[in-house]
């Protein structure tokens, strides 16, 4: 298991947005959950991953666990760092 504290540079994070990193999620076995506010939101889930409402600036902590966890982790890591 993989646990990270992150936060998005964007101040506003969109559909758009958040479809961009349920993609990336999908594309591995591992189960991804993010939590903020002591809310917590399935990673491969656009419903649940919109109404996580994440805000640019705000901590939140992603949690990767399963067989490709750690290039999974990297991916989605990745992928948050180059919203725009």
């Amino acid at each position: 298991m993989i646990t990270k504290s992150l936060s998005v540079s964007i101040d506003r994070v969109t559909a758009y947005h958040v479809n961009q990193l349920v993609s990336v999620a999908a594309a591995f076995e591992s189960t991804v959950r993010y939590e903020m506010d002591h809310k917590q939101a399935n990673g491969k889930s656009i419903i649940g991953m919109i109404s996580l409402q994440l805000k640019g600036g705000q901590p939140f902590t992603l949690t990767v666990s399963g067989v490709d966890e750690g290039q999974a982790a990297a991916a989605i890591e990745n992928a948050i760092a180059k919203l725009k």
